[in-house]
Protein backbone atom coordinates (compact mmCIF):
# COMPACT_ATOMS: atom_id res chain seq x y z
CA UNK A 1 0.00 0.00 0.00
CA UNK A 2 1.73 3.59 -1.14
CA UNK A 3 2.76 5.83 1.88
CA UNK A 4 1.95 9.30 1.59
CA UNK A 5 3.75 11.60 3.93
CA UNK A 6 1.78 15.08 3.99
CA UNK A 7 3.48 18.49 5.09
CA UNK A 8 2.31 19.83 8.73
CA UNK A 9 -0.37 22.47 8.28
CA UNK A 10 -2.80 24.42 10.11
CA UNK A 11 -6.60 25.11 10.34
CA UNK A 12 -7.46 28.63 9.00
CA UNK A 13 -10.75 28.14 11.18
CA UNK A 14 -9.44 27.58 13.91
CA UNK A 15 -6.63 29.96 14.11
CA UNK A 16 -8.87 32.77 12.16
CA UNK A 17 -7.05 36.13 11.50
CA UNK A 18 -10.90 37.86 11.25
CA UNK A 19 -12.25 36.68 14.09
CA UNK A 20 -12.82 38.19 17.69
CA UNK A 21 -10.89 35.98 20.60
CA UNK A 22 -11.43 36.72 24.34
CA UNK A 23 -8.52 38.09 26.17
CA UNK A 24 -7.37 34.95 27.50
CA UNK A 25 -7.18 34.95 31.40
CA UNK A 26 -3.68 34.22 31.80
CA UNK A 27 -2.66 37.35 30.48
CA UNK A 28 -4.24 39.93 33.23
CA UNK A 29 -2.10 41.23 35.10
CA UNK A 30 1.33 41.14 32.79
CA UNK A 31 2.46 44.04 31.43
CA UNK A 32 4.80 44.56 28.67
CA UNK A 33 5.37 42.57 25.52
CA UNK A 34 4.26 38.93 25.73
CA UNK A 35 5.61 36.10 23.29
CA UNK A 36 4.17 32.65 23.08
CA UNK A 37 6.42 29.71 22.26
CA UNK A 38 3.31 26.94 20.93
CA UNK A 39 5.10 24.04 20.20
CA UNK A 40 2.29 20.75 21.01
CA UNK A 41 4.51 17.44 20.14
CA UNK A 42 7.88 19.01 19.29
CA UNK A 43 8.75 19.66 23.14
CA UNK A 44 12.04 17.36 22.61
CA UNK A 45 13.43 19.61 19.95
CA UNK A 46 13.32 23.07 22.12
CA UNK A 47 16.71 24.42 21.72
CA UNK A 48 15.96 25.49 26.18
CA UNK A 49 19.63 27.16 26.18
CA UNK A 50 18.31 29.58 23.18
CA UNK A 51 14.86 29.91 25.29
CA UNK A 52 16.83 30.57 28.92
CA UNK A 53 19.18 33.18 27.14
CA UNK A 54 16.41 35.46 25.05
CA UNK A 55 14.26 35.26 27.91
CA UNK A 56 17.34 36.40 30.23
CA UNK A 57 18.60 38.87 27.59
CA UNK A 58 14.70 40.12 27.52
CA UNK A 59 13.63 40.55 30.96
CA UNK A 60 10.62 43.40 29.27
CA UNK A 61 9.10 40.40 27.52
CA UNK A 62 7.26 37.51 29.40
CA UNK A 63 7.50 34.57 27.51
CA UNK A 64 4.54 31.96 27.78
CA UNK A 65 5.11 27.87 26.75
CA UNK A 66 2.47 26.58 25.14
CA UNK A 67 2.82 22.61 24.65
CA UNK A 68 2.99 20.45 27.34
CA UNK A 69 6.65 20.83 28.83
CA UNK A 70 8.26 18.83 31.18
CA UNK A 71 11.32 21.03 31.98
CA UNK A 72 12.61 20.20 35.03
CA UNK A 73 15.17 23.02 35.40
CA UNK A 74 14.62 26.60 36.40
CA UNK A 75 13.77 28.91 33.99
CA UNK A 76 14.40 32.88 34.42
CA UNK A 77 11.47 34.60 35.85
CA UNK A 78 10.01 35.71 32.81
CA UNK A 79 9.42 32.44 31.86
CA UNK A 80 5.89 31.26 32.24
CA UNK A 81 4.95 27.38 31.32
CA UNK A 82 1.32 27.38 30.77
CA UNK A 83 -0.53 24.01 31.71
CA UNK A 84 -1.57 21.61 29.24
CA UNK A 85 -5.35 22.64 29.86
CA UNK A 86 -4.47 25.73 27.73
CA UNK A 87 -4.18 23.78 24.62
CA UNK A 88 -7.94 23.98 24.40
CA UNK A 89 -7.41 27.78 24.15
CA UNK A 90 -4.52 28.14 21.63
CA UNK A 91 -5.86 30.45 18.95
CA UNK A 92 -7.12 33.02 21.50
CA UNK A 93 -3.57 33.16 23.66
CA UNK A 94 -1.67 33.46 20.18
CA UNK A 95 -3.97 36.47 18.85
CA UNK A 96 -3.35 37.80 22.31
CA UNK A 97 0.16 37.50 22.18
CA UNK A 98 2.82 39.89 20.64
CA UNK A 99 4.57 37.66 19.09
CA UNK A 100 5.92 33.73 18.29
CA UNK A 101 9.11 32.47 19.31
CA UNK A 102 10.08 29.62 17.55
CA UNK A 103 13.13 28.27 18.97
CA UNK A 104 14.12 24.99 17.46
CA UNK A 105 16.88 22.73 16.83
CA UNK A 106 18.23 22.05 13.29
CA UNK A 107 16.42 18.61 14.19
CA UNK A 108 13.11 19.84 13.31
CA UNK A 109 13.38 22.29 10.52
CA UNK A 110 12.62 20.20 7.03
CA UNK A 111 11.14 17.49 8.27
CA UNK A 112 7.67 17.03 7.50
CA UNK A 113 7.24 21.03 6.94
CA UNK A 114 7.72 24.10 9.63
CA UNK A 115 7.31 23.80 13.24
CA UNK A 116 2.98 24.25 14.37
CA UNK A 117 4.00 27.78 16.11
CA UNK A 118 5.12 28.95 12.88
CA UNK A 119 1.55 27.99 11.40
CA UNK A 120 -0.28 29.14 13.77
CA UNK A 121 1.55 32.76 14.38
CA UNK A 122 1.47 33.16 10.75
CA UNK A 123 -2.15 32.72 10.17
CA UNK A 124 -2.86 35.21 13.01
CA UNK A 125 -0.25 38.24 11.32
CA UNK A 126 1.85 37.76 14.10
CA UNK A 127 5.68 38.70 14.15
CA UNK A 128 7.49 35.23 14.09
CA UNK A 129 11.09 34.98 15.56
CA UNK A 130 13.31 32.08 14.55
CA UNK A 131 15.98 30.29 15.44
CA UNK A 132 16.03 28.08 12.33
CA UNK A 133 16.04 30.23 9.02
CA UNK A 134 13.34 28.98 6.93
CA UNK A 135 12.30 28.58 3.10
CA UNK A 136 8.59 29.17 3.10
CA UNK A 137 7.10 30.78 0.59
CA UNK A 138 4.59 33.90 1.02
CA UNK A 139 5.66 33.97 5.14
CA UNK A 140 5.53 37.88 5.95
CA UNK A 141 6.44 39.06 9.29
CA UNK A 142 9.56 36.63 10.36
CA UNK A 143 12.41 37.56 11.26
CA UNK A 144 15.60 34.77 11.37
CA UNK A 145 17.73 34.82 14.76
CA UNK A 146 20.24 32.26 15.26
CA UNK A 147 21.75 33.54 18.04
CA UNK A 148 19.27 35.29 20.88
CA UNK A 149 20.39 38.50 21.31
CA UNK A 150 18.76 41.92 23.41
CA UNK A 151 15.27 42.54 20.94
CA UNK A 152 14.65 46.35 21.99
CA UNK A 153 11.13 47.58 20.64
CA UNK A 154 9.53 44.48 18.81
CA UNK A 155 7.85 47.27 16.37
CA UNK A 156 11.73 48.50 15.70
CA UNK A 157 12.12 44.80 14.25
CA UNK A 158 8.61 44.61 12.72
CA UNK A 159 7.92 48.28 11.32
CA UNK A 160 5.13 47.10 9.41
CA UNK A 161 2.64 43.80 9.58
CA UNK A 162 1.91 42.10 6.43
CA UNK A 163 -0.74 40.07 5.90
CA UNK A 164 0.01 36.15 5.33
CA UNK A 165 -3.60 35.64 3.28
CA UNK A 166 -1.40 33.66 0.68
CA UNK A 167 0.83 31.41 3.13
CA UNK A 168 -2.82 30.68 4.51
CA UNK A 169 -4.19 29.79 1.36
CA UNK A 170 -1.39 27.10 0.74
CA UNK A 171 -0.57 25.76 4.14
CA UNK A 172 -3.96 25.21 5.34
CA UNK A 173 -5.64 22.01 5.76
CA UNK A 174 -7.60 22.31 2.97
CA UNK A 175 -5.27 22.71 0.55
CA UNK A 176 -3.10 19.78 1.42
CA UNK A 177 -6.93 18.25 1.13
CA UNK A 178 -7.08 19.42 -2.49
CA UNK A 179 -3.67 18.19 -3.30
CA UNK A 180 -3.84 14.81 -2.12
CA UNK A 181 -7.77 14.75 -4.12
CA UNK A 182 -6.46 16.81 -7.27
CA UNK A 183 -8.96 18.19 -9.38
CA UNK A 184 -10.67 16.92 -12.63
CA UNK A 185 -9.84 19.65 -15.29
CA UNK A 186 -12.92 21.36 -16.85
CA UNK A 187 -12.09 24.94 -17.43
CA UNK A 188 -16.20 25.76 -17.97
CA UNK A 189 -16.70 28.00 -15.31
CA UNK A 190 -16.90 31.51 -15.62
CA UNK A 191 -15.93 34.08 -12.01
CA UNK A 192 -17.06 37.47 -11.36
CA UNK A 193 -15.38 39.38 -8.90
CA UNK A 194 -18.01 41.98 -7.91
CA UNK A 195 -15.14 45.07 -6.64
CA UNK A 196 -13.09 47.20 -7.44
CA UNK A 197 -11.12 50.09 -6.90
CA UNK A 198 -8.99 47.47 -4.19
CA UNK A 199 -6.19 46.09 -6.23
CA UNK A 200 -4.84 44.15 -3.44
CA UNK A 201 -7.82 42.68 -2.55
CA UNK A 202 -8.58 41.73 -6.18
CA UNK A 203 -5.06 40.24 -6.70
CA UNK A 204 -5.78 38.04 -3.41
CA UNK A 205 -8.83 36.83 -5.39
CA UNK A 206 -7.34 36.32 -7.84
CA UNK A 207 -4.76 34.44 -6.67
CA UNK A 208 -6.55 32.32 -4.56
CA UNK A 209 -9.15 31.51 -7.30
CA UNK A 210 -6.20 30.16 -9.53
CA UNK A 211 -4.67 28.03 -6.79
CA UNK A 212 -7.76 26.43 -5.41
CA UNK A 213 -10.15 26.49 -8.48
CA UNK A 214 -7.49 26.45 -11.62
CA UNK A 215 -8.97 23.16 -12.66
CA UNK A 216 -12.55 24.49 -13.45
CA UNK A 217 -12.23 28.01 -14.34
Amino acid sequence: TPTLCIEMAASHTYFDIYRNYQAPHQYQGVSGTKAIVFAPGEESNVDWAYVERIASLNPQITFFLLGVFNHSESFPANIVILPEECLNNANALIAHSDLLLSPFSKSIAGKTGLPQGIYAGAFLNKPIISSQELNASQLNNFLYLPEAEVLGDISGRFPAILKNDLFVSQNSWLARLEALVPAVARHDVSVVILIHNNASIIARCLETLQQHCGAYI
